[in-house]
């Protein structure tokens, strides 16, 4: 059986890289994790948050098997009073997701109605010195579901509180190192109410189309010039053939 020349892989890679720059207006990041609740509440919980950021309860979620966006989402009516509730990410979206930074992290998010107060959106924390990172979404979610995209880079989070430094993008690369919480807010109005959840994924950058598109050129240069070599290089090889043609003397008459 022949193997495939390297023109000929470096061709496919070409015709690839092609087609991944076709389609990288519709391209997605690559999930380091994700939780689309459509099977089980896949490890989430809850806690509440007194206005120190300490946790002071812990409590299970309800795992809903409709009514997401679409299929399977969490919920949790506020557990307690004089706190804020936030639910909690498993195991798996924990320790070092460093290669998050640059990418995002995407959830869906629907409240109860009602005057919405001021509090941290998305809490992090973690790294070789623990320290919490906190982010500022805006709008807000609405009764409907809401999408969320937070960028995982330096920006917009904010060092201990929303009213701290804005964390450096060496601070978030630690954090993302040893991420040892991740919490997504879940009250945003005073009273109870009820918060729902769904499709959260921590998201690996996602190239950008002119990198693609350099890459897919550079690939395809690559192979027409080996290509070419290869054949000058079979022509190089091939031996004098035995019946060249030699010009009949009538034709110069």
């Amino acid at each position: 059986m022949n193997r495939p020349s390297i023109v000929s892989r470096l061709a496919l890679v070409a015709l690839a890289c092609a087609a991944l720059l076709a389609s990288a207006a519709e391209a997605r990041a690559d999930a380091i994790a994700f939780s689309t609740f459509d099977a089980n509440a896949d490890g989430w919980n809850a806690v509440s948050l007194n206005g120190s950021g300490a946790v002071t309860l812990t409590s299970a979620v309800t795992w809903n098997a409709s009514g997401g966006n679409p299929g399977g989402h969490l919920s949790r009516t506020d557990p307690q009073s004089g706190s804020t509730f936030y639910f909690n990410a498993p195991a798996k979206f924990l320790g070092n997701v460093s290669a998050a930074y640059g990418g995002t992290l995407t959830f869906d998010s629907r409240r109860s109605a009602g005057a919405v107060f001021n509090a941290a959106d998305v809490i992090l924390r973690g790294g070789a010195t623990p320290i919490t990172l906190v982010f500022d979404a805006a709008p807000h979610p609405d009764t409907g579901w809401t999408p969320f995209t937070i960028p995982l880079s330096a920006g917009q989070w904010r060092v201990g509180s929303l009213s701290g430094a804005f964390a450096t993008a060496e601070q978030i690369a630690d954090v993302l190192s040893a991420l040892a919480s991740l919490r997504i807010r879940g009250e945003y109005i005073s009273g109870s109410e009820t918060g729902r959840l769904d499709n959260v994924a921590l998201n690996e950058p996602v190239p950008e189309p002119a990198t693609l598109a350099l890459l897919g050129t550079g690939l395809a240069g690559t192979a027409f010039v080996a290509r070419r070599r290869h054949r000058a290089r079979r022509r190089a090889r091939s031996p004098p053939s035995r019946h060249a043609y030699t010009e009949p003397s009538w034709v110069s008459l």
